[in-house]
């Protein structure tokens, strides 16, 4: 019966070794993984009637437009291509206008970044929502 008992005990020890081994290893992942990042910026929105299709992100001299995923809005889609037509005649008339078109892996349109000159934006603000649009409901 002695060893039995041995036997349980010794089990029980090894358990409880896992147990702290885990523990530790839980611990050591939460000192290294990093505090959540609260966002500060405000979401400005891109639609037409009821319908949004992009959010906007102002932040210093620079605006983000991320299209609303459900979309899945094609880069080479004829609207997005005319924007980006509409965005260079712009550079061209306002050289500190910069933009970018992000584009997934996936062939969609991610994001929309412009800096510098943002009054040029503003007024290509109806033609940003004229092509998510177009390009949304293909």
């Amino acid at each position: 019966m002695a060893e039995a008992v041995k036997a349980l005990i010794k089990k029980l020890i090894e358990f409880r070794v896992r147990e702290i081994n885990e523990l530790k290893s839980f611990l050591e992942t939460l000192e290294v993984t990093p505090e959540p990042v609260l966002e500060t910026l405000e979401a400005e929105f891109l639609s037409r009637g009821n319908q949004v299709y992009a959010r906007v992100f102002r932040e210093n001299n620079e605006i983000s437009i991320f299209p609303i995923e459900s979309y899945a809005i094609k880069a080479e889609d004829r609207a997005i291509k005319w924007l980006k037509k509409r965005f260079r005649e712009a550079k061209e008339k306002h050289p500190d206008f910069e933009f970018a078109f992000v584009v997934g892996k996936d062939g969609k349109l991610e994001k929309i970044s412009v800096k510098g000159n943002l009054k040029e934006y503003e007024k290509l603000q109806n033609a940003v929502i004229w092509a998510l649009e177009k390009a949304g409901n293909r």
